[in-house]
């Protein structure tokens, strides 16, 4: 018999995780088996079901030469978003970029200037329509 007040030596999720606790991010039947540290085995399922997506596409690189193809630098959410912050700093930490909107569109200017091309690092903080907000960091190519 596993209750709560045991402890569990090992736990394997039917998505190769071994936590206790694992983050779900799509809909679709959720089980796993532990074992007791008095080796009893337990199995348990549930079927999860409308599961809030927790995905961004957020683009590495791009082109703001006016030819229409990658001229913004453009979040692009899988899933409802209620607001994005975002700020964007060159390589000597200055920051070049902020925005607090629904969508984020960056020129790759910085008030009306062009930047030079290079990397630059970024920080996203994405509010979803459920009240949950995930922060993403990373690095972006501008490249002129």
């Amino acid at each position: 018999r596993a209750s709560p007040q045991e402890a569990l030596n090992q736990i394997f999720w039917n998505t190769g995780q071994s936590s206790t606790i694992i983050q779900v991010y799509e809909s679709g039947l959720y089980s796993f088996e532990a074992k007791t540290a008095e080796d009893c085995r337990v199995y348990a399922e549930k079927w999860i079901g409308d599961c809030p997506s927790r995905k961004i596409y957020i683009p590495t690189a791009f082109s703001p030469n006016y030819d229409g193809i990658n001229d913004l630098w453009t979040i692009y959410p899988v899933s409802d978003l209620h607001r994005v912050e975002v700020s964007i700093y060159n390589r000597w930490g200055s920051k070049v970029y902020e925005q607090v909107s629904t969508e984020i569109h960056w020129d790759g200017t910085m008030n009306g200037e062009e930047l030079p091309g290079g990397v630059y690092v970024y920080t996203l903080i994405a509010e979803f329509e459920d009240g949950e907000r995930e922060v993403f960091h990373g690095e972006l190519v501008l490249i002129r």
